[in-house]
C-alpha cells in the first residue's frame, strides 16, 4: 500500500496510508491530512489515483505546492520517493512496491510505522470515508465499535453530571479496547488546570502530576490538538526522553483531544503497561469517535450548570429585593411570627393595610418552611370577577364555558406541595367562599365543568385589609370560613407606626434602584428625612418604594432636599413640637389636628388633581392597587 510520510513540520513522523480513495491535504478539519500551519490553505492539494498512478493536484492554494523543489503548475503523477512541500511540511511519497525501504542513515527515526502513528483528522475514518473492512474479523470488530459508540452516545445525551458522563466514557473504553488504564482529563474553566478523572474513585484527582500517566504524550496532544497513538513510547523519538514512560513501564499509549471549536476541553488518555499488546489504529479511531459525543455532552452539562447557577443567583436577588426590612418592635414581632408559623402546616391569616408587605410576609413564611422547594402561587381575589376567580382558583376543563378551548389547571393544582397566597380574601364572592371552604376542609376540589374530584396539598395563606369580624357580623363573609382561616393570625403595622424603619428602608430602595439604573446613590438631607417622617404614608412601604424609584429615575442631584419631594410637600404638616414645647401645648390644639382619614382623603384628592383624574396613575403614585383606590374613593365619597 502506498504511503505519505511526513518528514518535517509540526506533525513530523506521521504516516498516512493511501488506500485508493482521494486524499486532501490542508488546514480544514475535513481534510484527510490536516496540517496546522498558517502557510497551508484550508484545502491545499489533493492526491488521487488516476489510471493506475497516484497524481498530485494543487487546489488553488495561496502559497503553492512544490514537488522535489519545483512549483506544481498542473496535475502531476508522483514517483516513489518524490518529496512534496506543503507550507513548512515535507511529505515523502512511497509507492506500493517500495513500501519497505531502507532508512536514510542521517535520519533513522523518521520512518518507523511500528513505533508511532498520528491521526491528523479528529474524525473516525470508518464513518466519514465509508470504507467497509473486507475481512470478517475486521468487519466484526468494526461492528462492535459502532455498537459501543451508539450505546455511549445514548448515555452521553442523557448524562446530567460530569461524573455520570466520565464514568460511562471510561466504561465504554474499557469494554471496547481493554486498556490497563483509561483517564479522561478535563480543563478546569477559568483556572485552566488539568483535572484527571479517576474511574475507581469516581472523582477528579487534585493534580495530574500524581497520576501515573505519560504527561509528555498528554502535553503533545494539548499542544498539537491531534490524536496520537504510540506503539512503543520508550522507542518513540517524540516521547522516549520522558521519565514518566520509563517509570510507569508504559508499553503502548494513545491520547485523543476533546476539542470544541478552538477550545480544548481536555483529552482522553489510555495505555497498557509491562508486556501489554500494542493498540491498533482501529483502537485509536474508536477512541477518537467516542470523543465526539463526549465533547457535546460536556458542553451541555456545563451550560446547564451555568443556567442553574444563574437561576440560583436570580432567586437570591429576588429574595433580596423582597426581603422584609426593619428593626422596630412592631417588625420584630412580625419576624417572631414568621419564625413560629413557618415550620407549621396550618393556614395563616395576614391583616394589614395595602402596601404593608403582606405578600412579602407570605413569601418569607413559604421560603422558611419545609415547602420552600415547592411552588409559591399568588392571587388577588379583588382583581377578578366571580366566574373568573372560580376558574383561576380551581381550573376548568375544555368546553366548560365559552372560550374554554383546553383544560387548564387552577392555582390549587399549581401550588400543590407548595403555598397558595390569596390576597384581599374579604372580596371573595359568597359562592366561591363555599367552594374554598370545602378545599380547606377536605383538601379536594373540582375544576369548573368537571365531575372528578382532585386533591390539593397546598398551604393557604390569606390576607386582607378589611375587618373580617365586622364583615361576618354584616353577613358578607362566612363565619365558618373565618374560623377556618383565623388559626395563625398576624397584623402587619403600617409604616406611619414604625417611622424608625424609614431610614433602613430608604437605604435599601436607593441601593436597589441606583444599581438598576447605574446611578450614584444620592444623600437625603435632614429636612428631607423629617418630611418623610411627617408623611402619613397611606400607601405604606409600597408608596415609599414608588417614591424612591421616581427620585432615582428623575432626579440627578447628589443631595435630595425636602423641596425635591413635591408629593410629600403637598401633604407636609407644620413641624411638630418636641420636649417642653409639646408639654406646654394647649390641649385644644390636639383636638384641632386632622384625623388620619382626613389626611388620607386630602392626600388622595391632591394626587388625583395632580394626575388630571387618571386613577391608574394615581394608584401608582400612591403605591396601592386600583381596586384599593376605588374602595377608598367610595368610602370617602370622592367623585371626580
Amino acid at each position: 500500500m502506498a504511503k505519505l510520510i511526513i518528514q518535517s513540520g509540526p506533525t513530523k513522523g506521521a504516516i498516512i496510508e493511501l488506500s485508493g480513495e482521494p486524499v486532501t491535504i490542508g488546514r480544514d478539519l475535513t481534510c484527510e491530512v490536516q496540517l496546522a500551519d498558517d502557510k497551508v490553505s484550508r484545502r491545499h492539494a489533493r492526491i488521487a489515483r488516476e489510471g493506475g498512478r497516484w497524481t498530485l493536484t494543487d487546489l488553488g492554494s495561496r502559497n503553492g505546492t512544490l514537488v522535489n523543489g519545483a512549483k506544481l503548475a498542473e496535475a502531476q503523477p508522483l514517483n516513489s520517493l518524490d518529496q512534496v512541500q506543503v507550507g513548512d511540511a515535507t511529505l515523502l511519497f512511497v509507492a506500493d512496491d517500495e513500501a519497505r525501504i531502507e532508512l536514510p542513515p542521517e535520519d533513522p527515526g523518521w520512518l518507523r510505522p511500528t513505533v508511532a502513528e498520528t491521526i491528523l483528522s479528529d474524525r473516525m475514518q470508518l464513518l466519514t470515508r465509508g470504507r467497509v473492512p473486507a475481512a470478517p474479523e475486521a468487519l466484526a470488530r468494526a461492528n462492535d465499535g459502532l455498537i459501543t459508540l451508539f450505546r455511549f452516545s445514548t448515555i452521553a445525551s442523557e448524562a446530567n453530571t460530569l461524573p455520570q458522563l466520565l464514568d460511562a466514557l471510561a466504561d465504554a473504553v474499557q469494554e471496547a479496547i481493554a486498556p490497563d488504564r483509561v483517564v479522561p482529563i478535563l480543563v478546569e474553566p477559568g483556572s485552566g488546570e488539568r483535572r484527571p478523572w479517576l474511574r475507581r474513585a469516581s472523582a477528579f484527582d487534585r493534580k495530574i502530576a500524581e497520576v501515573p500517566v505519560s504527561r509528555s504524550i498528554i502535553d503533545f496532544v494539548f499542544e498539537r490538538r491531534l490524536s496520537v497513538l504510540s506503539h512503543a513510547p520508550a522507542a518513540d523519538e517524540r516521547f522516549r526522553h520522558s521519565p514518566s514512560i520509563q517509570l510507569n513501564r508504559i508499553a503502548t499509549a494513545m491520547c485523543v483531544p476533546l476539542r470544541s471549536g478552538d477550545e480544548m476541553l481536555g483529552v482522553i488518555y489510555a495505555d497498557r503497561i509491562g508486556e501489554g499488546e500494542p493498540f491498533s489504529r482501529t483502537d485509536l479511531e474508536l477512541l477518537t469517535a467516542l470523543a465526539m459525543p463526549t465533547v457535546v455532552a460536556i458542553g451541555s452539562i456545563r451550560s446547564a450548570e451555568r443556567l442553574r447557577r444563574q437561576c440560583q443567583a436570580l432567586e437570591r436577588e429576588v429574595r433580596a429585593q423582597h426581603q422584609l426590612i426593619g428593626s422596630s418592635p412592631q417588625m420584630r414581632a412580625v419576624f417572631d411570627f414568621i419564625e413560629k408559623a413557618a415550620p407549621l402546616d396550618s393556614g395563616v391569616l395576614l391583616i394589614g393595610e395595602s402596601g404593608t408587605g403582606k405578600e412579602l410576609v407570605a413569601r418569607a413564611i413559604h421560603y422558611s418552611s419545609p415547602r420552600a422547594k415547592g411552588p409559591f402561587e399568588a392571587l388577588n381575589c379583588a382583581a377578578l370577577t366571580e366566574s373568573l376567580l372560580e376558574s383561576e382558583l380551581f381550573g376548568h376543563v375544555k368546553g366548560a364555558f365559552t372560550g374554554a378551548l383546553e383544560d387548564r389547571p387552577g392555582r390549587f393544582e399549581l401550588a400543590h406541595d407548595g403555598t397558595l397566597f390569596l390576597d384581599e380574601i374579604a372580596e371573595m364572592p359568597p359562592a366561591c367562599q363555599a367552594k374554598f371552604l370545602r378545599v380547606l376542609e377536605s383538601g379536594e376540589f373540582r375544576r369548573v365543568g368537571d365531575s372528578r374530584d382532585r386533591a390539593s396539598n397546598a398551604r393557604v395563606i390569606a390576607a386582607t385589609h378589611r375587618d373580617l369580624p365586622a364583615l361576618v357580623e354584616a353577613g358578607k363573609f362566612r363565619q365558618d370560613l373565618f374560623f377556618r382561616l383565623n388559626i395563625l393570625t398576624c397584623t402587619l403595622p403600617p409604616l406611619r407606626e414604625r417611622v424608625e424603619d424609614l431610614d433602613p428602608l430608604c437605604e435599601h430602595f436607593f441601593a436597589l434602584f441606583c444599581r438598576k439604573c447605574g446611578k450614584p446613590r444620592p444623600q437625603l438631607t435632614n429636612a428631607a428625612r423629617e418630611a418623610l417622617r411627617r408623611h402619613p404614608w397611606p400607601g405604606n412601604v409600597r408608596e415609599l418604594r414608588n417614591l424612591i424609584e421616581r427620585i432615582v429615575a428623575l432626579c440627578d442631584k447628589p443631595v435630595i432636599d425636602a423641596p425635591d419631594l413635591p408629593l410629600l410637600a403637598l401633604a407636609a404638616e407644620p413641624p411638630r413640637p418636641t420636649g417642653d414645647a409639646r408639654a406646654e401645648a394647649p390641649q385644644a390644639a390636639a383636638s384641632a389636628l386632622p384625623s388620619l382619614e382626613q389626611l388620607e382623603r386630602v392626600h388622595i384628592e391632591r394626587v388625583l388633581r395632580h394626575t388630571g383624574g387618571n386613577k391608574k396613575e394615581a394608584a401608582q403614585i400612591l403605591g396601592i392597587d386600583r381596586s384599593t383606590l376605588y374602595s377608598k374613593l367610595k368610602a370617602y365619597g370622592i367623585e371626580l
